[in-house]
């Protein structure tokens, strides 16, 4: 992280034994890369799963801390299952693992708190997080 990232490996690791795993890497500019590993740039995150089978899994941020940053939703799905993007969100990204039956999405906006994806029926996970935009 921070203003020269170089390559490495990306370990992931979990304290109870995994059916499937999948993940994520977006690569996002202009933001804060303070602190360490540029965790000045978490401002907050927010996380909900579905209670079952459910077509459609939102999460909402609190307001955000200003009109510039940037809200990161990543949606998560035990099968595998296209995900419309909420409407005012770009995606980045919506891949499906068909060996575990495993879908997850990726998507981005601007001054947006709210996050709603739909996608067929469906256990589903949320995590939204506000990004902090950088100085110009």
């Amino acid at each position: 992280m921070g203003s020269s990232p170089t390559n490495g490996a990306l370990t992931i690791t979990f304290a109870n034994a995994m059916t499937a795993c999948a993940w994520a890497w977006n690569e996002v500019s202009g933001m804060d890369t303070s602190g360490t590993n540029g965790s000045g740039a978490f401002v907050q995150s927010v996380g909900a799963v579905s209670a079952g089978n459910v077509t459609a899994q939102g999460s909402t941020l609190a307001a955000l801390e200003n009109a510039k940053n940037v809200h990161i939703c990543v949606v998560g799905l035990n099968t595998t299952a296209t995900v419309t993007p909420d409407a005012d969100f770009a995606e980045l990204g919506d891949d499906s693992e068909s060996t575990q039956s495993i879908t997850i999405e990726t998507q981005w906006a601007v001054n947006q708190t709210v996050c709603d994806s739909t996608f067929a029926s469906a256990n589903a996970g949320v995590i939204s997080s506000e990004i902090k935009a950088g100085t110009a």
